[in-house]
């Protein structure tokens, strides 16, 4: 059984003759083999994620850590208070710029800055500090400020993010901090290297359905207009579904070889396959040339 599944994977790759039996097999073999493969292509991506990736977050974020322990000023008090952020003492901490790319382990190409004003400021006059001084965020002591994509400005109160009690933190407090939070890690790491995989898992096929009905719908459409054979949506979405699992197949593959490359090629790849296996129906001659 394992062989036989195996065999059928690898014939996507190199029979596209094979991709016949998709499209005239019942519905149920073809949902079958998908959600079968989506499941164990999703499984081994996630894993490589919680093996790899993990760790590496866990580990930036500990670095994270250490510089801000590391560049904390000595007399800086961060005060949440009456819903109030404040960072004391006032007349020094009136305004602060922090620059996030002078940390390591931030990747940011622009919109690097951080500015926090204790004063009162009106939202005209942070809408164009956002767009003149190529800001990420403008913080008040009681919300903070962003722009989207169309230059509008959005806020959110601080209040919502923090929901804790009043506190104080002083750089003396920073190293318990450290060690609670270091201490969390350690444990919550190893549960989500272990849960990832599923979540892959299950996102891999509800992606792969997803993205299939549209896939589907846009072949269905061409091959109408077009001189090849499949006419009906259920065999265009049919033969879909198995293009889709040799196309997740090569994802996987490039993940493993190159796990730093970034590049999406599900939509290049599809239509690529989709095409050369149509035209091979069509025409029997038709032929990649080997180079």
């Amino acid at each position: 059984m394992i062989k036989k599944y195996f065999s059928l994977l690898l014939a996507g790759f190199i029979q596209p003759n094979s991709y016949k039996k998709w499209v005239i097999l019942p519905k149920k073999h073809v949902v079958r083999f998908f959600i079968t493969s989506m499941l164990l292509i999703g499984l081994a991506q996630g894993t490589l994620f919680s093996i790899i990736e993990i760790p590496k977050i866990a580990d930036s974020y500990l670095n994270l850590q250490e510089q801000i322990i590391n560049q904390y000023p000595e007399d800086l008090v961060l005060s949440w208070k009456e819903e109030k952020l404040s960072l004391l003492p006032t007349e020094k901490y009136q305004e602060v710029n922090l620059n996030l790319k002078d940390v390591d382990g931030i990747n940011i190409e622009n919109n690097g800055f951080i500015l926090y004003k204790n004063n009162e400021t009106s939202e005209d006059e942070i809408k164009n500090t956002l767009k003149d001084r190529d800001n990420f965020a403008f913080i008040t002591n009681q919300k903070i400020f962003l722009l989207n994509e169309e230059e509008e400005l959005f806020s959110q109160s601080i209040k919502e993010i923090f929901d804790t009690a009043e506190f104080e933190v002083k750089k003396e407090d920073l190293p318990i901090l450290q060690e609670q939070i270091s201490s969390q890690i350690d444990i919550w790491v190893p549960r989500i290297q272990v849960a990832i995989p599923f979540i892959a898992a299950l996102m891999s096929v509800l992606l792969g359905f997803s993205v299939s009905f549209l896939f589907a719908t846009f072949m269905w459409l061409l091959l109408k207009i077009s001189p090849l054979t499949i006419k009906k949506w259920r065999q265009a979405w049919q033969l879909t579904l198995a293009v889709l699992v040799t196309v997740s197949l090569i994802e996987l593959i490039i993940q493993i070889i190159y796990p730093q490359n970034l590049t999406p090629i599900r939509e290049l790849a599809f239509w690529l396959i989709s095409g050369y296996v149509l035209l091979s129906w069509k025409f029997p001659q038709f032929k990649v040339k080997k180079i």
